[in-house]
């Protein structure tokens, strides 16, 4: 697709946003269709076309798709989060915009701040709410699950209750609403990174995944499934 960069720059994300009011009235709820779009934004094309330094060393527009298509081939209808579905896939769509930024900057842990600043920017692009867009930027802005699981950051159980807490008092949501909408996003970001997915989820020989007792998300190895299960029961027990 063509970058279009020579157009005037209000112009431009006028178009984007026409575009982007299309693809949410009549346009195909995937991945490739809402990125295609995205991808007119020349702030958002150059993050797409950029390297996350993952294992593969995919683009982040690669790892987006396959973001977007773990959500929709696992958990298509199952969040509750937006009450619009196409807002969880333009949440899933910007939610590692910032990182090539942040290792840009040599600094991993800006990949929150970046995002929110290339979000700022382009705010008037987006066609929803202000309250969609706050929630779309409260769940960016940082990586509760993961932070806790990943032993790079092995991040307390208590300092990880801590920031759930802060989140659910953030997005002015009781807690019990929000934690589905969290452990969806978490297991569509981290089943896309193929070296890291079989280290964290049960998969079976023919590449499927396993799910827990519920159906309703990724069983996680055994270290890992232990660990969520005791910060999942905290999470019940909290209030914001």
């Amino acid at each position: 697709m063509l970058r279009h960069q020579e157009q005037p720059v209000a112009r431009q994300l006028s178009f984007v946003t026409t575009l982007l009011n299309n693809w949410y009235c009549h346009g195909p709820a995937n991945g490739e269709a809402l990125i295609n779009v995205l991808k007119y934004a020349p702030l958002l094309c150059k993050c797409f076309e950029q390297s996350i330094q993952d294992f593969e060393n995919q683009s982040l527009e690669a790892h987006t798709l396959r973001v977007i298509d773990n959500f929709l081939t696992r958990f298509n209808g199952k969040q509750s989060f937006f009450e619009c579905n196409k807002d969880f896939l333009l949440l899933l769509a910007l939610h590692d915009i910032g990182k090539p930024a942040a290792f840009a900057a040599g600094d991993r842990n800006l990949q929150g701040p970046k995002s929110l600043e290339i979000i700022d920017q382009l705010t008037a692009i987006f066609p929803v709410s202000s309250t969609v867009l706050n929630k779309i930027k409260i769940i960016i802005n940082g990586d509760i699950i993961g932070s806790y699981l990943n032993p790079f950051y092995a991040e307390s159980l208590e300092r990880t209750i801590s920031k759930y807490r802060k989140t659910c008092f953030n997005l002015r949501m009781p807690h019990r609403l929000f934690w589905p909408a969290l452990v969806t996003y978490y297991q569509c970001d981290a089943s896309a990174y193929r070296n890291l997915r079989n280290k964290v989820f049960v998969f079976r020989a023919d590449g499927h995944a396993e799910y827990d007792s519920t159906g309703t998300r990724l069983l996680f190895q055994p270290e890992q499934e232990k660990m969520f299960l005791k910060l999942e029961k905290a999470v019940s027990i909290t209030e914001y």
